[in-house]
């Protein structure tokens, strides 16, 4: 069953692919295993250009910009696997509305290093073992065997 619904939305621009009349932008989020693509043809079936492509050419289009713009998006049957999938169709950009992302902010927190974490573990680890071994030997009298 197909769906449809048109919602603005923010594409940072990750990659640009071309082929056969149509141009498709990556949006490779952090922590997704697979880019989102929003495609548009370049031109409309009448041979003119599409309204995205114009606005694409005129915004000069880069990679590691974030773009706003109108993405009409369709849920229905892959023709290939007859599974359902979802086209996201970018119907027209936002001009001016052009963006670089802000880079992941620095962690406040000071890491230790791997020697100091595994040095602070040890002495930990032989207070424990004292502290074990004295209870051992006033509750049972019989040294705790490991």
């Amino acid at each position: 069953m197909e769906q449809e619904k048109q919602y603005p939305v923010a594409i940072n621009v990750t990659g640009i692919e071309s082929k056969d009349g149509k141009i498709t932008l990556l949006d490779h989020r952090s922590g997704d295993k697979y880019p989102t693509k929003y495609t548009f043809w370049m031109n409309k079936q009448d041979g003119t250009p599409s309204k995205a492509f114009t606005q694409f050419s005129e915004l000069g289009v880069q990679i590691g910009k974030v773009y706003q713009a109108e993405v009409k998006e369709v849920t229905k049957p892959n023709p290939k696997s007859g599974k359902d999938a979802t086209y996201r169709n970018v119907m027209f950009f936002h001009t001016g509305k052009v963006t670089t992302p802000t880079p992941n902010p620095k962690p406040t927190q000071d890491y230790v290093s791997r020697t100091e974490f595994e040095n602070t573990t040890q002495a930990i680890r032989m207070a424990f073992k004292e502290l074990r071994d004295k209870l051992d030997k006033h509750i049972t009298n019989y040294p705790f065997i490991d």
